[in-house]
C-alpha cells in the first residue's frame, strides 16, 4: 500500500533569540488573551515550541460557510514570540497545511509531517529518523496502525488500535504512546488507548464523556496530561489525567476560557511551554447551537506550581508515627531524628486514619497519605466520604446531607450525579 504524503524540512534559523527567566506569577486556572492576532481565522495549526523564547505555528484551514463549504487551507508559518507576545511571518509553506505534526530534531530544524486527504485526523508519531506511526483516520474513521517508511515513502498496516477513530491525539509517555481516540460516528466510543508497541496492539485504558470534534491532548512533560476541547459540556472545563495513577482523573474549571456553559472550544493548535508551566492555544472552532466560529485568537492557561508530595522527615519530630509509605503492615517512629520501620502483629495492619494497628478487614490502606500531594482524595469503598491529606496527615470527611463524593469533580454531589 502506498500514501502519497508530502514531507517538507525546513531549516529555520533563529535570530535575535535572547533566552530569558520569564516569571510565573499566577497558580489560577484563568485563561489569558494575548494581543496577538493571527490576520485569518483558522483551525488546527500545528505548533512547535523552539525551547527558547518562541512557538512556531504551521498551518491552520478555514471553512467558509457562505460559499457551501469552501475549505481555505493555510500556507504560512508564523513565529510566536512568548516574552513579547508578538506574532509575525516566519516563512511559507509549499502547500497549504491542516492537521499535520511537527516534530524538531533540533535547535532550528523542523520536519512538517503533511497528512494527504484521506488521512487527515490521523495522530502522526516519529519513532526513529526512518519511520512514522500513523493511527486513524478522519474520513474512513477506521482501527490501523499505519507504519510510513520516511526513506521509500511506502507504508504497510502493522496493528490495530481496537477502536475506529475519526481523529487522533497522542503523546508518547516512557515507553508507551497514550492516544486519544474519538470517533465522530460513534461519539460514545471517545477512549484513551495505550500502545507500547511491542505487539502492535492498543488496549483502552480509560474511557471519556462526549468528546467528538478534535480534542488537543497536551503532556506537561512529567506524568500529567490535560484534554482541551472537544464536545464536552460545560465547555469551560478541561480534563486533567495522571499516567501514573490511570484513575486519577479531574475535570478542572477555567475562567475566562474561550469554551462556556452553553457552547464548547475545539480544534485548536495548542503547546506546553515548560519553563513557565503554561500551556498555549492557538485559533479553534467555537461551537454555539446557533453558530460556528473560527477564532484567530491567542490563549495562555497558566497550570498550579507542581507541589511536591510528602515524604517523612524526622528532623525535629522525636516520637511522631506516619503510615509506611509502601508497606500496610509497617509503620514509621522518629526517633532522635532517625527513622525506624516497625512491624505490626500477623493479621494487622497499619491504619492510617488512627495511626495505629488493627485487624486488616478494619483498614483502608488507600487512605495513607504519605508520599501524596496536599489535596483531596476519594475514600476507597465509600462514597459518602472523602480524604483530605496535608503534610502526611489523613483527614476523613463525610458528605453532608446525604451526598456523595465525586471522584470526577472532587466535590459532594447529589446521588444520581455520581458514579461510585
Amino acid at each position: 500500500m502506498s500514501l502519497n504524503y508530502f514531507f517538507v524540512a525546513f531549516i529555520l534559523t533563529f535570530i535575535d533569540l535572547v533566552p530569558m527567566c520569564l516569571g510565573n506569577s499566577n497558580d489560577g486556572l484563568v485563561a489569558e488573551l494575548s494581543p496577538a492576532r493571527f490576520p485569518n481565522r483558522r483551525r488546527g495549526p500545528a505548533a512547535s515550541f523552539d525551547g527558547t523564547d518562541s512557538i512556531y505555528l504551521f498551518g491552520g484551514y478555514f471553512y467558509d460557510y457562505p460559499c457551501g463549504g469552501c475549505f481555505n487551507y493555510y500556507d504560512q508559518i508564523y513565529k510566536y514570540n512568548i516574552s513579547a507576545e508578538s506574532l509575525t511571518l516566519a516563512a511559507r509553506l509549499p502547500t497549504g497545511l491542516y492537521g499535520g505534526t511537527t516534530i524538531t530534531d533540533a535547535i532550528g530544524i523542523f520536519t512538517i509531517l503533511m497528512e494527504p486527504p484521506d488521512q487527515q485526523g490521523a495522530g502522526l508519531f516519529k519513532v526513529n529518523n526512518s519511520a512514522v506511526l500513523l493511527f486513524g483516520n478522519t474520513f474512513l474513521d477506521h482501527s490501523s496502525i499505519v507504519k510510513f517508511d520516511l526513506e521509500s515513502y511506502e507504508s504497510t498496516i502493522v496493528g490495530e488500535l481496537g477502536h475506529n477513530c475519526t481523529r487522533v491525539d497522542g503523546i508518547r509517555y516512557k515507553d508507551d504512546l497514550w492516544l486519544l481516540c474519538t470517533s465522530n460516528h460513534n461519539p460514545t466510543r471517545t477512549a484513551m488507548l495505550r500502545d507500547n508497541l511491542s505487539d502492535g496492539t492498543a488496549i483502552v485504558e480509560k474511557t471519556f464523556p462526549y468528546l467528538p470534534e478534535t480534542p488537543r491532548l497536551i503532556w506537561d512533560e512529567d506524568s500529567t496530561m490535560y484534554i482541551i476541547g472537544g464536545q464536552q459540556y460545560p465547555g469551560n472545563f478541561i480534563i486533567k489525567y495522571d499516567l501514573e495513577r490511570l484513575s486519577d482523573i479531574h475535570f478542572i474549571e477555567v475562567k475566562m476560557y474561550p469554551g462556556n456553559a452553553t457552547y464548547y472550544y475545539t480544534g485548536m493548535g495548542g503547546v506546553y511551554v515548560n519553563k513557565l508551566n503554561r500551556i498555549y492555544l492557538f485559533g479553534g472552532l467555537v461551537n454555539t447551537p446557533l453558530l460556528t466560529g473560527f477564532k484567530n485568537e491567542i490563549w495562555h492557561i497558566d497550570l498550579p506550581r507542581k507541589e511536591v508530595p510528602f515524604q517523612v522527615n524526622c528532623s525535629g519530630e522525636d516520637g511522631r508515627i506516619y503510615p509506611h509509605p509502601n508497606n500496610c503492615s509497617q509503620y514509621v517512629v522518629c526517633l532522635s531524628e532517625e527513622i525506624f520501620e516497625v512491624n505490626c502483629a500477623s493479621g494487622e495492619m497499619f491504619d492510617p486514619i488512627d495511626l495505629i494497628c488493627k485487624e486488616q478487614e478494619l483498614v483502608d490502606c488507600s487512605a495513607n497519605c504519605v508520599e501524596k500531594i496536599r489535596g483531596i482524595y476519594p475514600k476507597v469503598g465509600d462514597c459518602s466520604k472523602f480524604i483530605t491529606c496535608d503534610e502526611g496527615v489523613t483527614t476523613v470527611n463525610q458528605c453532608p446531607n446525604n451526598l456523595l463524593f465525586d471522584k470526577y469533580w472532587l466535590r459532594c454531589n447529589f446521588e444520581d450525579k455520581v458514579k461510585c
